[in-house]
Order: C-alpha cells, then sequence, then structure tokens
C-alpha cells in the first residue's frame, strides 16, 4: 500500500499499477534531469500517475550542416 492506495503490484511500462488494465492515457511529459516521466490516466479505474523513464544518450542526428 502506498499513500493509501491498493496498487497491484504491477510496475510495467503501459499497465496500470492499480488495475492491472493497459488502456492509460496519456497527457504530455516533463523532464528532470536525466529523467523523464509521462503523465496518464487509467480509462478503467480512473487513476492517474506519472510514468518514469530514465534518458540515456544514443547518438547525434545531424539534419542540417551549417558549414555547407
Amino acid at each position: 500500500m502506498k499513500g493509501g492506495i491498493t496498487m497491484s503490484n504491477k510496475q510495467e511500462q503501459g499497465i496500470c499499477p492499480i488495475c492491472g488494465n493497459d488502456d492509460l492515457e496519456y497527457f504530455g511529459f516533463e523532464n528532470e534531469g536525466t529523467q523523464v516521466f509521462y503523465k496518464w490516466e487509467c480509462n478503467h479505474c480512473h487513476s492517474q500517475g506519472n510514468e518514469w523513464y530514465s534518458i540515456t544518450f544514443i547518438e547525434h542526428e545531424v539534419t542540417f550542416n551549417g558549414k555547407y
């Protein structure tokens, strides 16, 4: 139990941690340093929360080379 809310113990991407349903609706994202979170609401039980991700550098993608 976290904050008085019974959780389903599911900590999986795209799965509601309260009811276990995969019908989440996302509402934008915010970043904090090397982490980002997506705000979500479950369309099944109407719980709301944040889904956290860690950001790691992969590569540069050059879309314009200002030199030429």
